[in-house]
């Protein structure tokens, strides 16, 4: 379902994108996820903890911080993604890549506005069109595709009057073609998000 709304978002120039955070609490079942994160765990907890949940569950889905639902409802999910949509962003947030080598941090600059004191700017690097074969677990013997997988995040404070530049390191294996960054400003107190941009590493202008 990720796949189809990123392959749909992505044709349209709809501004729905998906995050794929890969939590790692699974692993000791037989298969370990290679994109998993203790780090993308702590971060489910912690939403988990701001909606007011006794516990976590996969899938879940999480509609710009403010809605929470079994992410494999497909119906529920069109709605919530619609109704944020026809929401107006309360910031205008714009996104520019420096060249990047595929060696080391990749550089992005960024504006936000207006800036806001409460707010976080998070990246998120995506890489789409990822295939595996299941080897051990109750999924053995399946391949796996996934589109929009998190594989390297990171969270700045806006400085600058709102300007400013960022620094994340992406994985060796990171093919460029099939990846973009996706960068959103959140609220600190309550994590709604408030704006979001976009550019592909190689190709696509931000957006």
């Amino acid at each position: 379902m990720v796949g189809d709304l990123v392959a749909e978002a992505r044709l349209r120039k709809q501004r729905v994108f998906p995050l794929a955070f890969h939590v790692d609490y699974w692993d000791r079942h037989g298969w370990r996820d290679p994109f998993s994160d203790a780090a993308f765990t702590k971060r489910q907890y912690d939403y988990g903890h701001a909606f007011g949940l006794s516990r976590v569950y996969t899938p879940q889905m999480i509609v710009n911080g403010a809605e929470q639902f079994i992410g494999s409802d497909r119906a529920l999910a069109e709605r919530a993604i619609q109704s944020a949509l026809a929401r107006p962003a309360r910031v205008a947030l714009s996104l520019r890549l420096r060249p990047w080598t595929g060696v080391g941090p990749l550089t992005a600059e960024y504006e936000v506005s207006p800036h806001l004191t409460s707010l976080l700017l998070n990246f998120a690097v995506v890489e789409r069109g990822l295939v595996r074969q299941i080897e051990r677990g109750e999924n053995a013997g399946r391949k796996w595709r996934q589109d929009n997988v998190v594989r390297a995040f990171g969270t700045v404070v806006p400085t600058g009057g709102g300007k400013g530049i960022a620094q994340i390191t992406p994985p060796k294996d990171l093919v460029r073609e099939n990846a973009s960054v996706i960068a959103y400003a959140q609220y600190r107190h309550n994590r709604a998000v408030q704006g979001v941009a976009a550019a592909d590493l190689v190709g696509e202008a931000g957006r």
